[in-house]
């Protein structure tokens, strides 16, 4: 079992093949000193120190490793007995849910009794490799333990070889370290011809011989252990050293483990070697001659994206599925042109492709791609499945190329809105009066990722009309379209970029008066764009004021009384009212009292008050001289609402008759002013008074006498005085309400006419005939009859005014015939009013008892 024919000619050749070059694998540090194919001692039961071995007489120098790291030297019961204490695992490809999957050797995990099989699989046991690479076959011995686990096996040995080596050129390529478990290096034990390997099982903790690291020949290992650095772990590789297009080859491959000379297991492993497809993608961004390019590209500018799928291996590969779509976000955006022998999937921003690449073989597909909205698009080519030959299905893993195109433009935004005359912002909407200038800003900025140029920004009226709307102050760099717009010229807005223009503009007349603010441009690809702003809008609001007046009697029920005396009092009802849009402000409004034509005959203040539509306090008023205003001055009457002014006004005494006027007016800073007029008539008007005494009751019938005194009054209230005055004195009569000549006798007449009388603090005159301002009248006649009637007679144009009083005496008596009782002596004034000729006949009596002697 132990033979090595053809040992001298390969050994170099493999040591170099394992060794990586020239320079042999040195030892690693420990106290053992075993050569060739015998190891050296190994202890009984010791610490395992990793790189020491405790030399210990034994049947064998293998040894197993429990969990702890404990070495446990095998003895000869357990060489008597090894079918039954010893496994052996040999395998070339690892294969998911087997019972002991490579994993855990991997891991160096133990095993239970039950999880072990009887062999690996079938699958396990088989394997395709590609002709040009180096193929490690797996091997593993343990130790059944009594607790019921099996450990590792230090120092086991295998033997691999080629079955039938004749007819196949499968050779061993190279193996494990030649069965030296202390770590040192050793030439590797690949001999007869390369068909037939020799290996110990390795110590994890030594330094055991890598896996084959070529370059021209890489590993190709799917045993599931991905280092040799195992316990109980052994390994050889096999090639094909014909590497010719298209060589195919297969063998059998036994392996044999032994402890010392006694086989514990043996296994058969099949190797293929079949030709291989090595797919390789590339996707790249072109120009229009082919050249790579960087991706950049406008809005909807199409990109030229080429997809090249080669195989640059030594098989076909059939059914290749390629898959190609849109990673990450932006597929609404995005979109492809369908590529020819391609399939649209998805929405149009992938596509599929099925085909089949021989060896050597290409295959290319170019497609358009843009976007619609600026950013990154990367969409991913990949090859998901195909056919290898003799191996199968493949389902790649990482077989992918991307490519990327960045789409860039200009993304202009336009904002209008409302400034004061530095420019600060103003929130909401303003309300101004006509002609009153309100300021904005439209301000332009471009946050996108390209350069728009040809960028134009408009201003025009949306809203309101225009023939009263006017921009006042065009903003800079700007032109005048019309009154009521302006526009710029061109300009270019690189990204982060802004601009902005102000301007000012008015109405005069009310409205609401809203303009937008449009941009326009040019795509960094050619295309064009526009769009606007929010409507700005300022409302024009104007107070609109009317005043009206009206006058009734004191009662309010009867307009523009034309009936009114001296002493009569009416009502003037001034309502200014604001139908306009806009707050009136400084509102102030007077009334001017009734005035009787040109003259300075005014009506007299009363009372007022005032009431604003919405409020329930009234307001007060005062009069100065002949004028009433309100406060306090300076109101202020939203839109919609009434100031009602009333005021109670007194035709003085002696006010002349006519047409008193009222004039009432309101002024405002905003509302403007006006007036408005309306009057009450006044009617000529006399009032009389007869006052008759006598000085001395009873009379001694032929006794002295008495003195009767009449005094005829024009009241003070009449606006007219009385002319053709007569008076008639009947003295001595039977009756109160005799006009005849009575039975008294008189004489000693005097006539006194006194027109400023003197008057007591009521106003009630003094009776004083002797007053200093009495005088006689004179024009008028005197008829004396001497007994019992009087006469006095004026002439017709002697006009006794307002406020006068006209004295009449006499003595009278009775005689010594006139009976005892009583006698009246009664006296009539005719007379008329001097300005409307109203006839006037006032009476009156004062009663005189006359005794007997």
């Amino acid at each position: 079992m132990n033979s090595k024919l053809g040992l001298l000619a390969l050994s170099s050749v493999l040591f170099l093949a394992s060794c990586g070059g020239n320079t042999p694998v040195q030892p690693g540090p420990g106290t053992g000193t075993g050569t060739g194919n015998t190891p050296a001692p190994k202890p009984g039961t010791v610490t395992k120190t990793p790189g020491a071995v405790q030399p210990l007489a034994a049947p064998t120098s293998a040894y197993y490793v429990r969990a702890d790291g404990t070495q446990v030297a095998l003895t000869q019961a357990d060489i008597d007995n090894a079918g039954n204490r010893f496994v052996f695992y040999a395998w070339l490809e690892n294969e998911a849910n087997t019972a002991i999957p490579a994993e855990r050797i991997a891991a160096g995990q133990n095993f239970a009794f039950t999880d072990l099989t009887p062999a690996q699989t079938v699958d396990e046991r088989t394997e395709v490799a590609p002709i040009a690479s180096q193929n490690v076959m797996a091997g593993y011995v343990g130790y059944r333990a009594s607790d019921g686990n099996v450990y590792p096996v230090v120092g086991a040995q295998v033997r691999w070889d080629i079955y039938r080596p004749e007819e196949t050129d499968v050779r061993f390529a190279t193996a494990d370290d030649g069965g030296a478990p202390t770590g040192a290096a050793k030439p590797l034990d690949v001999n007869d011809n390369a068909t037939s390997a020799f290996t110990y099982t390795n110590d994890a903790d030594m330094r055991n011989a890598a896996f084959p690291n070529s370059r021209n020949f890489p590993q190709y290992n799917v045993t599931g252990v991905n280092s040799p650095n195992v316990d109980g772990f052994t390994w050889a590789a096999v090639w094909l050293p014909s590497q010719q297009p298209g060589d195919r080859a297969s063998t059998q491959i036994t392996a044999v483990a032994m402890i010392g000379e006694t086989e514990i297991d043996k296994t058969t492993l099949a190797k293929f070697f079949a030709p291989t497809a090595n797919l390789e993608i590339e996707k790249t961004v072109i120009d229009a001659d082919g050249a790579n390019n960087d991706g950049s590209l406008g809005l909807n500018e199409d990109a030229t994206i080429r997809v090249t799928v080669r195989n640059t291996g030594s098989g076909p590969a059939t059914g290749v599925r390629l898959e190609d779509r849109l990673t990450g976000a932006g597929a609404a955006a995005y979109s492809i042109g369908l590529p020819t022998g391609g399939t649209a999937a998805q929405a149009n921003d992938g596509f599929d492709a099925t085909f089949d690449l021989a060896a050597g073989e290409s295959r290319v597909f170019e497609f358009p791609a843009r976007a619609s909205a600026t950013g990154v698009y990367c969409d991913m080519a990949t090859i998901r499945q195909f056919t290898n030959g003799q191996f199968g299905l493949v389902t790649p893993n990482g077989l992918m190329d991307d490519a990327c195109i960045t789409v860039t433009a200009p993304q202009l935004n336009i904002v209008k809105s409302l400034v004061d005359a530095q420019g600060n912002p103003i929130s909401g909407n303003r309300q101004v009066g006509p002609n009153q200038e309100v300021f904005a800003r439209i301000t332009v900025s471009n946050s996108g990722t390209a350069t728009a140029t040809n960028v134009v920004v408009t201003d025009q009226l949306t809203q309101g009309s225009a023939a009263a709307y006017r921009i006042t102050q065009p903003a800079t760099g700007t032109t005048a379209q019309g009154d009521d717009g302006f526009t710029t010229a061109p300009f270019t807005l690189a990204p982060g970029q802004e601009r902005f223009f102000q301007f000012a503009a008015s109405a005069n007349a009310d409205g609401t008066y809203c303009d937008q603010g449009l941009i326009s441009g040019t795509y960094n690809n050619g295309g064009t764009f526009q769009g606007g702003s929010g409507e700005v809008c300022f409302t024009v609001t104007s107070p609109r004021l009317a005043i009206t007046k009206q006058n009734y009697n004191a009662a309010g029920t009867v307009e523009d009384p034309q009936n009114l005396f001296p002493g009569s009092n009416y009502l003037s009802v001034i309502r200014v009212s604001n139908t306009g849009s806009g707050v009136a402000s400084n509102v102030n409004i007077q009334d001017i009292l009734g005035r009787l034509g040109t003259t300075n005959n005014y009506a007299q203040f009363q009372s007022g008050t005032y009431t604003i539509t919405g409020t329930t306090q009234p307001g007060s008023v005062a009069a100065t001289g002949n004028t009433v205003n309100v406060l306090p001055a300076n109101l202020t009457l939203a839109a919609g609402q009434t100031l009602e002014l009333r005021i109670t006004s007194t035709i003085p005494a002696g006010a002349p008759a006519g047409q008193y006027c009222n004039v009432a007016s309101f002024t405002s800073t905003n509302g403007g002013n006006g007036q408005a007029t309306d009057c009450v008539g006044v009617e000529n008007f006399v009032s009389e008074q007869i006052q008759l005494v006598d000085s001395f009751d009873p009379l001694q019938a032929g006794g002295n006498g008495t003195v009767y005194t009449g005094s005829f009054h024009v009241e003070q209230g009449s606006n007219e005085g009385a002319t053709n005055n007569s008076i008639t004195f009947y003295i001595g009569t039977g009756e109160a309400t005799q006009e005849t000549a009575g039975n008294f006798n008189f004489n000693n007449v005097t006539v006194r006419y006194d027109p400023t009388p003197a008057r007591d603090a009521s106003g009630a005159v003094i009776f004083n005939p002797a007053n200093s301002t009495a005088i006689d009248p004179g024009r008028y006649t005197t008829v004396l009859t001497g007994r019992g009637l009087l006469n006095v007679d004026f002439d017709d144009d002697v006009v006794f005014v307002p406020g006068s009083v006209l004295y009449v005496q006499f003595q009278a008596g009775a005689d010594a015939t006139t009976a005892a009782g009583t006698y009246y002596t009664n006296v009539r004034w005719a007379n008329q009013g001097a300005n409307s000729g109203r006839t006037l006949r006032p009476f009156s009596s004062e009663p005189t008892t006359v005794i007997g002697r």
